[in-house]
This record gives C-alpha cells, structure tokens and sequence, in this order.
C-alpha cells in the first residue's frame, strides 16, 4: 500500500478531488512538500511530507506500535519501510516517506530532528 502511495505522488497522480473507484472518504493532500534528487548512495530518489488532514488520518490508520517523538515530544508511528507519521503535542501530524526509482522501494523521509 505504502509503495502505491509513493507512485502515486511521485507522478502527480492524486488530485485535490479525485474520485477512485473503490474508495471512500479520501482525504485530498492539500499540503506537503517533495524533493526529487539522489540519496547518499547516488541514487535517483523523491522525499515527500505530508501534512494536515492527510498527514493526521494516515498517523491514524497506521498499524505500527505509537511511541514517544523525540524530535516533536508527541508520538510517532514507523512501519518497516521507514515510513512515518507523527503527531506533536499541538495535534499537528505529519507525515514523511521517500521513494528510491532503482530499488523501486519505499524509503523513509526527508525529515530528520
């Protein structure tokens, strides 16, 4: 689920009403950032965050076990990927992964402390 995703934003595929079928209630990701560029390895990669409604579901949904955020003091959740989402004491979630294009793999984010 985590790689469609990425493929997804990294093509610009998600629009602000899009309509999917099989799918309900989608949260249109409103705000974020990218990075296109290559990690530390000289491969080509793309770092994304998320915030807002998005960012506070995604957090929500996430099976991982919810632990203390030592950057932000709330609770961060990260799945096996290195994806993640976190949750700082305000409420405002936040969402960070990559996409590595030569392992074709999701990668964790841009976001450090």
């Amino acid at each position: 689920m985590l790689r469609a995703i990425a493929l997804l934003l990294a093509f610009g595929l998600v629009a602000a009403h899009a309509h999917a079928e099989g799918y309900e209630n989608i949260v249109p990701i409103q705000e974020g950032f990218q990075q296109i560029g290559t990690n530390v390895d000289g491969q080509p990669e793309a770092g994304f965050i998320i915030y807002g409604a998005a960012a506070h579901q995604m957090f929500q949904m996430m099976q991982s076990k919810e632990e203390h955020d030592f950057c932000t003091e709330g609770k961060i959740k990260t799945d096996p990927s290195g994806f993640n989402c976190s949750i700082d004491p305000s409420g405002e979630a936040t969402c960070s992964f990559g996409y590595n294009f030569a392992t074709q793999r999701v990668t964790p984010g841009p976001l450090t402390c």
